[in-house]
């Protein structure tokens, strides 16, 4: 998760009980206006958007969820 002050890196679901029966890290990274040079958080933010807006990146919308034999949860509930 990248803000526009901090970024987290973790292997954490952000769901209830995975703060209160599950063990991970995360590391926090705050950090001041880095001069001349990019910031972590901006380097961060960078490969994110280029990610997302990638050609490889798919539509996850319930309807449009392909099926696949690779991924168990592409079939459930949705293409039943």
């Amino acid at each position: 998760m990248v803000t526009d002050g901090a970024a987290y890196i973790g292997n954490f679901d952000w769901v209830g009980n995975a703060f209160t029966q599950n063990a991970g890290a995360g590391l926090v990274i705050n950090q001041a206006d880095a001069g001349n040079s990019t910031s972590i958080i901006k380097q961060l933010k960078a490969v994110f958007e280029r990610d997302w807006y990638s050609n490889y990146a798919k539509s996850l919308q319930p309807t449009k969820i392909p099926n696949s034999n690779i991924c168990p949860y592409t079939s459930f509930p949705f293409n039943e």
